[in-house]
Parts: structure tokens; sequence; C-alpha cells
């Protein structure tokens, strides 16, 4: 009976530092996941993975102070991971306008039997991509979440943690910057 207290205690103490860990450095992860993968799902699939992973090597980590730190990395590779997986689920191919014409579905490859209207249609894709890519990171956050993840305004802001009003000054600017782009684009080409 000595032996099996001690383990309990032993047990009961590696669970809760193990908890106490989770706790303190969530958000963290969370944030982390959530700037790479700009989906709350994904997100917390990932920092759910990443703590499983962290937990399962804790015994590898030197200095058990930099604990957030290589929970971050993990989480990061984690995202990673999930990214390279959803290219490959998706063909590799990026959809930016949906069925009422917004940007979220550009034109699928496979809607098209023509290879010149293909390769255009890479080119668009390609160049929107580089137009999202340009603007400053909090406006690809919100066109990403807007257009791409269906947020509302109110779920941006809280995701972002700013207004309603700054969400729709940040993407009123973002789809001005962008719609200036695509026009220097579309001028050039014609």
């Amino acid at each position: 009976m000595i032996f099996g207290f001690a383990n309990d205690k032993v047990d009961n103490l590696y669970e809760s530092t193990i908890e106490v860990l989770f706790e303190e450095n969530y958000e963290k992860a969370y944030n982390t996941a959530i700037a790479i993968l700009l989906n709350k799902e994904l997100a917390k699939d990932a920092v759910q993975e990443a703590f499983l992973r962290a937990f399962i090597k804790i015994d590898t980590l030197k200095d058990k102070s930099k604990f957030s730190v290589w929970i971050c990395t993990i989480t990061r590779n984690v995202c990673r991971d999930m990214l390279r997986q959803i290219c490959k689920q998706k063909g590799k191919n990026i959809s930016i306008y949906d069925k009422d014409g917004n940007v979220k579905n550009l034109i699928e490859l496979s809607d098209f039997n023509v290879p010149d209207e293909i390769y255009e249609n890479k080119e668009i894709r390609q160049e929107i991509k580089e137009c999202i890519d340009e603007l400053d990171a909090d406006s690809q956050r919100v066109i990403n979440l807007r257009f791409f993840e269906d947020y509302t305004y109110e779920q941006i802001a809280e995701c972002m943690n700013i207004s309603i009003n700054n969400v729709k000054v940040k993407l009123y600017r973002a789809k001005h910057r962008m719609s200036d782009e695509l026009k220097k684009y579309l001028d050039i080409r014609e």
C-alpha cells in the first residue's frame, strides 16, 4: 500500500503540473495557431495536437522554464503540417470568389476544358494571391477571416481584439488597395 500511495501522489502531482502548463500556455499557443491557420476550429485542433506532442516528449525539454516558447514552436510545426495536408486535399487550388461573385472561390480549374482559360485563371489567381501577400499582416488577416473563413464582422473583431468599426475600416482599405493593384494588372494585360 505504501508504494501505491506514493505512486498516486506522483500521478496527481504530474497531472496537476500538466494542467497548470496547459492553462498557462493555451492562449499563447492558440494565438499562434489562429495567426497561421485563420480558422478557429483548426486552431483548436492544432493546439490540442501540439500539447499532446509536448506532453508525450516533455522529458526531452532540457530547460523547463522555456516550455512556453517550446509549445509555440510545436504549435507552429503542427499548423504547417495541417496546411500542407489541406493543400494536398484541395489539389493546391486557392479559392477566391463565392457563388455571389464576392471574393471567395475564384474559378475552379476543373470547370474548364480549354487550356488557355486554365492558364489565364492561374495567372489571375496568382495575382490576387500576390495582392493579398502585399497587404500588412492585419489586413491580410481581415481579408482571410472575412472571405476565406466567412467570419462576421463581430467574429473578426473578437478574434483580432479590435472594434467592429476598425474591422470595417481595415477591410475597406484592404479591398481598395487590392482593387487598385488588380486594375493595374488588368490594364497591363490588355
